[in-house]
């Protein structure tokens, strides 16, 4: 009786080299397509032309399971959204470039990648933080100088906190994600990580820090909270202030506190899992 063939195993397969090119190229340009959208959606909130806010204010019919079910919605809404779906395609694609890059062009079930320097990674962090700034910061500043926007009508103020507070907290949640990865890369670095038998790891630090990464998810939020925060500071409202500056800071520790903790999971920073079923096993 013949023994049943064994099936080959799963090989890392070649990529082309400039794959990593183009799709950090493509998503470097919707990252400047999306911040030029906010630029112009600001732009138009100000002038407040009556054209402009007839559109923002129209509602359209989304029509749900087969023609059952049917909900207004907001246009004004979806046109704030627009920059939103511009930033997550860019982040997709501009991490896909980054991970091809850094695995050498090497698509694998568990690729190995070289693992950024501190200097690279904090040019990392400054790019969302100077979009952060530009969205809060700057106006922030200049409305407890002068009180922008305050001579605005209250709907034109209104719309100009909401868009730059939704997409301030979008920036410095990113920022905060690649801030709380370098400080496991820096507690890595000085806590060499020492390979464990088979069955011997701890399955459940394995599973938050590795698998799930679950010290970058509250590190996106608590940053989130920290973020439109001090829009607080142009209002006088210490409540509004300290609410969320103290649930994005324990947020955020509890973050940084998961990140302190990867070596238990008995892994190298530098190496992922993909979820591969291999047929024929």
């Amino acid at each position: 009786m013949n023994a049943s063939p064994i099936a080959p195993p799963i090989e890392a397969r070649p990529r082309r080299p400039l794959l990593w090119f183009w799709l950090t190229l493509g998503g470097s340009v919707l990252v400047l397509l999306g911040l030029a959208s906010i630029g112009l959606l600001l732009a138009l909130t100000l002038q407040a032309s009556a054209a402009f806010d007839k559109v923002m204010a129209g509602t359209y019919t989304d029509v749900r399971n087969l023609g059952l079910s049917e909900y207004e919605r907001s246009v004004g809404s979806a046109i704030i959204g627009i920059p939103m779906v511009l930033f997550l395609v860019a982040f997709c694609l501009l991490m896909l470039g980054e991970l091809l890059r850094r695995a050498g062009g090497v698509v694998a079930s568990i690729p190995t990648l070289w693992v950024l320097s501190p200097r690279v990674h904090l040019a990392w962090i400054a790019a969302p933080v100077m979009v952060w700034v530009a969205l809060i910061a700057l106006p922030v500043g200049l409305g407890v100088v002068t009180g922008w926007p305050a001579a605005l009508e209250p709907e034109v103020e209104k719309d100009v906190w909401m868009i730059l507070g939704f997409y301030g907290a979008m920036a410095l949640g990113v920022a905060a994600v690649i801030a709380v990865s370098l400080v496991k890369k820096l507690v890595g670095l000085h806590r060499p990580v020492v390979p464990t038998p088979a069955g011997t790891r701890l399955p459940f630090w394995r599973k938050v820090t590795y698998c799930g990464r679950f010290d970058l998810w509250p590190a996106f939020f608590g940053g989130a909270f920290l973020g439109p925060a001090w829009i607080a500071l142009c209002y006088d409202d210490l409540l509004f202030l300290l609410v969320p500056l103290g649930t994005g800071l324990i947020v955020l520790a509890v973050a940084v506190l998961a990140a302190c903790t990867f070596w238990r999971s008995a892994e190298i920073l530098a190496a992922a899992e993909t979820a591969v079923t291999e047929s024929g096993s």
